[in-house]
């Protein structure tokens, strides 16, 4: 790092009022063309905004949340079920498409076969999307896309359906869903095909993408002694991805407040917290707030050795008290020290 203002005094002051100022330690074909105060002023303020606004995008929004969505490494990352009759069912992957085919020209019973992943997503808006080829005949059943969500990791269909397209014969499936959760929730994404003819159908390019992600800013709870300053409070970011937490830390400011001080009683304080500031892929739903808990000071008592001759009276030993705050010394405390000799 230069000094620039230094830089600029030397060429005023040299004779000889050279435009390249001397820099030592390189050569004279590499010494670097020194530019006016505010036209470096304008090169450092241009590299600091295109930084910022570099580290300001967060998470990517295009990347897919979905494990092997695009059917690269066949069905890995998906549970698959098919009816009782392997003859009759059948799921493969084969050049990034899922196959499905569910009942023969034969069968006079319907069969069923399906594929599903489960996900644990953040609070958030999400967009799902899928290609699909292939259409039933007049009479088959039908096939069905549900995204449903649990609080727990073990869903089944009892469980609350926030999309659940049914589409017989011909009719295809949405190119797109959105969906909205608010708060953190095990999300399974399946895919069930119902049918007697034998119909082959096929699925690629499954995608799951975040839009927003939903952010609960909470001030982290603490405590400390009676007595002390309040510690340096502390903010979590719940809800945020991963890796972006030094990013928030330096575009969101937070304010807390807290009413207690030094002089403040052994109990509960509440820390408020407020956010300003924004990052792109972000919404602030809600600041919580944290505890901040007074504990009792700690006194030490102790007493000083004592001696005396055989048959004179025990002395009376001098009492110590350390650890007083705020100034205070043994007119606070309810009950004195006593001793036993």
């Amino acid at each position: 790092y230069f000094d620039l203002r230094k830089i600029s005094a030397s060429q005023n002051n040299s004779e000889n009022k050279s435009s390249v100022g001397s820099v030592s330690g390189l050569a004279k074909a590499e010494q670097p063309q020194i530019l006016p105060n505010h036209c470096m002023k304008g090169y450092l303020f241009l590299v600091i905004l295109i930084c910022t606004s570099l580290t300001a995008l967060g998470y990517d929004k295009t990347v897919n949340l979905l494990v092997n969505g695009d059917f690269s490494n066949g069905l890995d990352g998906w549970d698959t079920s098919v009816s009782s009759s392997s003859n009759y069912t059948k799921i493969w992957a084969e050049n990034g498409v899922c196959y499905f085919k569910a009942g023969s020209s034969g069968s006079w019973s319907y069969y069923n076969c399906r594929i599903s992943q489960t996900l644990k997503l953040k609070p958030g808006k999400y967009k799902c999307s899928f290609n699909y080829q292939g259409s039933f005949q007049e009479g088959g059943c039908c096939k069905i896309f549900r995204i449903i969500t649990s609080e727990d990791e073990i869903i089944d269909t009892s469980d609350e359906y926030l999309i659940n397209e049914v589409k017989e014969y011909s009719n295809k499936f949405n190119t797109e869903y959105t969906f909205t959760i608010y708060k953190e929730l095990y999300v399974m994404f399946l895919l069930s095909v119902q049918d007697h003819y034998g119909t082959v159908v096929s699925i690629s390019n499954f995608r799951l993408t975040r839009d927003i992600v939903f952010l609960k800013p909470e001030a982290k709870s603490c405590e400390r002694v009676y007595g002390d300053d309040n510690p340096v409070f502390e903010v979590i970011y719940n809800g945020v991805v991963d890796g972006d937490e030094t990013l928030l830390a330096n575009n969101i400011h937070n304010d807390f407040k807290c009413s207690a001080d030094k002089l403040s009683n052994v109990g509960e304080y509440p820390i408020t917290l407020s956010c300003t500031g924004s990052v792109n892929g972000y919404e602030i739903k809600k600041c919580n707030s944290g505890i901040l808990t007074v504990q009792k000071a700690v006194i030490n008592v102790s007493c000083n050795d004592l001696e005396r001759e055989y048959g004179d009276s025990n002395p009376v030993p001098t009492i110590t008290y350390n650890g007083f705050k705020n100034g205070e010394n043994i007119e606070v405390l309810s009950k004195c020290a006593t001793y036993n000799i």
